[in-house]
């Protein structure tokens, strides 16, 4: 890479080495002897990067009080963070259904421990000021912004239950969905905002990343992702990394700039049987202060004993068939993709 050349990668969901908490009191224990395992074939390929950002998939912090009608939490403890410094992240993303899950306590020892770790956080915050605040990295006479928000699914009524950051109290920031809202169902206040925090956050930066944690677990987009997704684009955003639906969703290339609208896990230890082993990761070469290039690179969670993440970084089997399946939602919007050399790309006319 020419020394004008920064990297930047950004992967889906991360929660290792957690626990989780039912409805009832029952404890899912997802702890590994070794957290760190779970990035080791990953290792070589990401600390080569410059840049490398994930939707941290849950709170560091000590069990304490749950939200009120929240199914399950999830918590991590903090000495866990060790994993995401073994494995090169230096932002995450706090945008997202499960950093709240121990109420405003979790959120602020998350934030204690990712500043300890040297790790950037966008997305959540002490208040509504802080957690709509972009974070900005600047590397190689190149400033690059990311933004995020979480979108609740429909119906869960999500805003009421203390997840969205307010002018006093902490939380994540947050885009409301509701059927009862008019065409696209997003608040309208908050998609207003929303549009100046872009706007905003483009103008002080080189490239601008938004990252949405919005839609249903499934393959199927929701009327709201596609109008999130846009109107980012609308306002700034170079590049739009989607995660929440757990799997693989279509790629939009729109006014020559690319939405993916979910990548899947990266690395969740949260065992149900129906977990997707498949995603995707972003692999982005940015250069004299633009985006130069985007690869699509499929990985494969879960492998051998340690269940480990691996980045298929050869053509192969597995590589060919995420592609298709890729492939497949993608062209519904009209995409083209290829698959070369183990890289999957996007046309962008």
């Amino acid at each position: 890479m020419a020394d004008n050349e920064l990297s930047l990668v950004a992967t889906g969901d991360v929660f290792v080495s957690g626990f989780i908490t039912h409805t009832g009191g029952r404890v899912q224990d997802n702890r590994r002897e070794n957290p760190d395992a779970v990035f080791d074939l990953v290792v070589p390929f990401l600390r080569g990067k410059d840049i490398v950002f994930c939707n941290l998939e849950g709170p560091f912090c000590k069990p304490g009080k749950t939200l009120q009608y929240k199914r399950s939490s999830w918590y991590s403890d903090p000495k866990n963070v060790s994993a995401l410094k073994y494995a090169g992240f230096n932002i995450v993303s706090l945008a997202n259904n499960q950093t709240m899950g121990y109420s405003a306590e979790g959120l602020m020892e998350t934030i204690e421990t990712l500043k300890r770790a040297g790790i950037a956080y966008v997305g959540g915050g002490e208040n509504l000021e802080e957690a709509r605040k972009p974070v900005f990295l600047s590397q190689k006479n190149t400033t690059v912004g990311f933004l995020t928000r979480f979108s609740n699914q429909y119906g869960t009524g999500l805003s009421l239950i203390g997840y969205g950051a307010r002018d006093n109290a902490p939380g994540v920031a947050q885009l409301v969905v509701s059927p009862l809202y008019a065409r696209p169902q997003v608040n309208e206040l908050e998609f207003e905002e929303f549009a100046e925090d872009v706007a905003a956050a483009k103008a002080n930066s080189d490239v601008l990343i938004v990252g949405c944690h919005m839609g249903v677990q499934g393959q199927a987009l929701t009327m709201h992702q596609p109008a999130i997704a846009r109107k980012a684009i609308d306002c700034g955003a170079d590049l739009v990394v989607c995660t929440h639906p757990h799997r693989i969703q279509a790629i939009e290339v729109y006014k020559g700039k690319i939405i993916f609208y979910s990548i899947g896990n990266f690395a969740l230890d949260f065992a149900y049987a129906q977990q997707p082993k498949e995603s995707v990761i972003v692999d982005c070469v940015i250069a004299n202060k633009a985006l130069k290039e985007i690869t699509v690179r499929p990985c494969l969670l879960n492998q051998g004993g340690e269940k480990q993440t691996k980045v298929l970084l050869e053509p192969c089997d597995d590589g060919a068939r995420i592609f298709a399946m890729l492939d497949r939602l993608s062209k519904r919007l009209g995409t083209t993709l290829s698959y070369k050399n183990g890289e999957i790309k996007v046309l962008v006319d």
